[in-house]
């Protein structure tokens, strides 16, 4: 569990919808992804390259906060290794290489490929769609 799950934990008691993430768990095609996080990080490119990202008006408060958000976009990078897999740079190298986490990337990640909300009640299964991969860096139409 990642440092979120107590944070889940406490809004399922409280009674809150919650949208699980689980970026380690195995990708819906390991073939073709090494991780959900993966997985989920190239459907969200592959919506910036389709142009299919909305921003409603006030997402954020003022041109500062773009800056941050387009910055956290960034960071995410590709990473090539000698399987035949996609992959990007893992959380922990982009951490040390930035000296912070990409936290407006990953909630807009976690946000595009989410699930229906689930309560206590609920069983958190989540999956996404196979998006295909286009380009060489992860988010490079930005």
């Amino acid at each position: 569990m990642g440092v979120g799950a107590g944070v889940r934990d406490e809004s399922l008691r409280r009674g809150y919808n919650v949208i699980p993430f689980k970026g380690g768990e195995k990708s819906t095609d390991p073939n073709e992804w090494r991780n959900t996080r993966v997985e989920c990080y190239w459907a969200l490119h592959n919506a910036f390259m389709h142009e299919s990202i909305v921003y409603h008006d006030g997402f954020l408060n003022d041109e500062l906060e773009w800056i941050d958000y387009e910055g956290d976009l960034m960071m995410i990078r590709k990473r090539f290794s000698g399987e035949r897999v996609e992959d990007i740079e893992t959380k922990e190298s982009l951490v040390k290489r930035e000296g912070k986490s990409p936290d407006y990337a990953d909630a807009t990640m976690m946000l595009y490929t989410a699930d229906e909300p689930i309560n206590k009640n609920m069983l958190a299964n989540r999956r996404v769609d196979n998006y295909g991969v286009f380009g060489e860096s992860i988010l490079e139409a930005m």
